[in-house]
C-alpha cells in the first residue's frame, strides 16, 4: 500500500486556508444579505480554487490510473467527456447572477456539489484498494472527477464575463 507524500498535508492547507478565507469574504459580501436560502455569493477565484484542489487531492491515484495502459487512459479520457458534460450541467443550472463590485458570482446550492465531494475522497481511498476490473472504473471516474470542475469553472467565469460585460459603462 503506497502513502501519501509527507508534502500533501502543506499542499493542501495551500488550497484549503485561501478557500476558507474567499468562503467566508462571501457570505460578508452586501450581495449575500437578500438572496434565497439555496443561493450564495462566491467569490470568483473560489471557482478557480476548487479544481486545484481536486487535483492536488486525486493527483496520485490519476498518475497511478494513467500509468496502467492505453485501455485506463481511454476510460479517464472518456471520463473526462462525461465529467465536462457534467460541470458545463452544473454550471448552467448553479449560475445565478454575477456581481461585478466583488468580482463574485451568485450560485444556487445543489446536491450534486456534495456528492461529488464525497465522490473526490472516496476515489482518493478507492486506489489503494481498487484491483482487477475495478481499477478501470477508477478511471473512468477518476476522469469526470478532474473534469467536471474544470469545465464548472470555465463556464461559470464565461458567463461572468459575459454578464460583466453586457452591462452598461459606468458614468
Amino acid at each position: 500500500m503506497r502513502t501519501t507524500s509527507p508534502y500533501f498535508t502543506y499542499v493542501l492547507l495551500v488550497f484549503i486556508v485561501p478557500m476558507v478565507y474567499l468562503q467566508q469574504k462571501g457570505k460578508k459580501d452586501p450581495a449575500s444579505l437578500h438572496l434565497p436560502k439555496k443561493q450564495r455569493v462566491r467569490p470568483l477565484l473560489l471557482e478557480w480554487l476548487d479544481p486545484g484542489l481536486v487535483l492536488v487531492v486525486i493527483a496520485e491515484p490519476v498518475v497511478v490510473q494513467l500509468s496502467k495502459g492505453i485501455g485506463h487512459i481511454a476510460l479517464a479520457v472518456v471520463g473526462a467527456a462525461i465529467g465536462i458534460a457534467i460541470g458545463l450541467t452544473r454550471a448552467r443550472v448553479m449560475y445565478v447572477a454575477a456581481v461585478p463590485a466583488t468580482k463574485s458570482v451568485i450560485m444556487t446550492r445543489s446536491r450534486t456539489e456534495y456528492l461529488l465531494v464525497v465522490l473526490v475522497i472516496a476515489l482518493r481511498f478507492a486506489e489503494f484498494a481498487a484491483t482487477g476490473p475495478w481499477t478501470i472504473v477508477l478511471a473512468l471516474l477518476l476522469g469526470i472527477a478532474v473534469a467536471d470542475p474544470i469545465a464548472r469553472s470555465i463556464a461559470t467565469t464565461m458567463k461572468y464575463r459575459a454578464e460583466v460585460t453586457a452591462l452598461p459603462a459606468a458614468t
